[in-house]
């Protein structure tokens, strides 16, 4: 046994951690196996308000450093955290529902595809939440690189894609103009763009349309977000504020190796 393991590299036992140590974060996170109640009787006005609260609020987050993963050969993983404003749409409901805001986990993996080009993956395990689902995915293409300062502008193409109780379902897809200013530890970045959110609401007897009939709701609005992220060793704790409609709050905290 001691000799296997003289014999295991170093870095995969930092893999191996990093894996670990990401996994354990975000199971730690409150909110596990928390039950959503979703207003109900929403007409084609109330249903409008939701997509405009919860689902551009929870469009795709940017979290990333200035850093680019282009051109490496290694990975990122982290965990991220952020709030999703139910308590926002209590009042849309046609019978009383006294909801709280939810904490969505995710779980992020990041990987340079060329140069200046990086995509992201991201998804909510099941395990985490039993009544939310999200899966999700950008690329990130920097398109400039101040050669005297550390600076960076790019885009940041991506979607994603949330149901809540399987009573709605929310796709989000949106670009973004990203600025990036990276100095010794600290990234400072600031975005700005323009999404598309389109909501399908569930029908019948169970359903949460006023009618009974089956809905969907599709509304354009621009977003702007700022975020700061801290490297400490191999690893990055981020945190980011949005603003399209209402202030939504997220963190994510990762690794590169």
């Amino acid at each position: 046994m001691c000799l296997f393991l003289r014999k295991l590299d170093l870095r995969q036992l930092t893999k191996a951690s990093a894996f670990s140590f990401c996994f354990l974060i975000i199971f730690a996170a409150g909110n596990l196996f928390a039950a959503i109640k979703i207003p109900n009787g929403l007409n084609q006005e109330s249903r409008k308000e939701f997509l405009k609260q919860v689902g551009f609020s929870s469009a795709y987050k940017y979290l990333a450093q200035g850093y680019i993963l282009g051109g490496y050969d290694g990975l990122e993983l982290s965990s991220s955290v952020e709030n999703i404003p139910f308590s926002k749409t209590n009042y849309l409901s046609q019978t009383p529902v006294n909801e709280t805001d939810k904490v969505l986990q995710s779980i992020i993996i990041g990987k340079g595809l060329y140069q200046n080009v990086d995509f992201f993956f991201s998804f909510s395990p099941f395990l985490l939440q039993n009544q939310i689902s999200s899966y999700g995915a950008s690329l990130r293409y920097i398109f400039y690189e101040d050669e005297d300062r550390p600076f960076n502008l790019g885009f940041l193409f991506h979607g994603n894609g949330l149901n809540f109780s399987n009573l709605v379902g929310i796709q989000t897809t949106g670009m973004d103009l990203v600025a990036n200013y990276y100095l010794n530890y600290w990234t400072l970045y600031f975005g700005i763009g323009s999404a598309r959110s389109l909501a399908s609401f569930v029908g019948g007897s169970n359903g949460v349309t006023s009618d009974q009939i089956p809905a969907d709701e599709d509304l354009y609005q621009n977003r702007f977000y700022t975020g700061v992220s801290y490297n400490f060793g191999s690893y990055a704790l981020t945190f980011q504020v949005d603003r399209i409609y209402i202030e939504t709050f997220s963190a994510k905290l990762g690794t590169r190796f």
